[in-house]
């Protein structure tokens, strides 16, 4: 398998089946940054919540495809861990400043970052 049949599998919401293949590819290919935001993508939709944090903080600091799979991991991360969720949304605002009109375009997550809102 390749990680871009991974990435294909995770378009098409098939989480498990794109973890799979980046758990087939060679070691190498594994390792490479491609295949972390890949497994970082998979990670909420299949509850892997502890390696999603740990790939969340290696990717927050690279380009801004990997600070965006930051995010995106954070914000679900939010909605999941009510207790951690203002941390999870400021996390995911240093990773990727751009998401912040997406989390104030959503109620939910408005309500999580600032609870005291009617």
């Amino acid at each position: 398998m390749s990680i871009q049949e991974a990435s294909g599998f995770a378009d098409l919401g098939m989480w498990q089946e794109a973890w799979n293949a980046i758990e087939d590819a060679p070691a190498e290919d594994r390792e490479k940054v491609e295949a972390l935001r890949v497994r970082l993508r998979c990670c909420a939709p299949l509850g892997a919540w502890d390696i999603g944090v740990e790939l969340a903080r290696f990717l927050r600091d690279g380009n801004e495809e990997d600070r965006k799979a930051a995010a995106l991991f954070w914000i679900a991360l939010a909605k999941h861990d009510k207790f951690a969720a203002k941390d999870c949304l400021h996390a995911a605002i240093q990773a990727w400043p751009e998401c912040r009109l997406a989390i104030i375009d959503d109620p939910e997550l408005v309500l999580l970052l600032f609870p005291g809102l009617p």
